[in-house]
């Protein structure tokens, strides 16, 4: 009995560590995406909605969906823990994590902006070497045309 008993209030503290984190998870979006009013308001309403899911799940694994004042101080307790020791951690190493991949994506536009160059330059010199000496030859060629034309109508 006393094994369950601790099984699910490790179960709510563990709730509560869940709730922690995806609270930190929400401020990184909403410090990312920077949503104004009503993108505050719904992601406010979408926390709690997960939150709520989240921790109805996890309550009815500690105890088949009862909500008992050890429950509620787990998940205090598990809440208060992740943001004591956990938070400051996590949310640096997610700051790197979303540092690095802005980098990544600032390179990538940066290479596909060089092929881009690469190409309109591949394109402006072939238009150099093999379209304008086409275009020149063209025009002597009805320069040639027009003088051998105007000889025939002067005879």
């Amino acid at each position: 009995m006393l094994f369950y008993q601790i099984r699910g209030f490790l179960l709510v503290v563990l709730a509560g560590i869940t709730l922690g984190l995806l609270f930190d998870v929400y401020r990184l979006m909403r410090g990312v995406a920077r949503p104004g009013r009503w993108g505050t308001l719904a992601g406010d309403l979408g926390y709690w909605l997960v939150s709520g899911a989240v921790t109805a799940v996890f309550l009815w694994q500690a105890s088949w969906g009862e909500l008992r004042l050890h429950s509620l101080l787990g998940l205090a307790l598990g809440a208060g823990l992740y943001l004591l020791f956990l938070s400051r951690p996590v949310l640096r190493v997610s700051l790197v994590l979303l540092w690095m991949l802005a980098a990544l994506w600032r390179g990538s536009q940066a290479a596909a902006g060089r092929v881009c160059l690469g190409v309109a330059g591949a394109w402006h010199w072939s238009h150099h070497v093999l379209v304008a000496p086409a275009r020149y030859a063209a025009r002597r060629v009805r320069h040639v045309w027009q003088e051998i034309g105007s000889r025939g109508r002067s005879q």
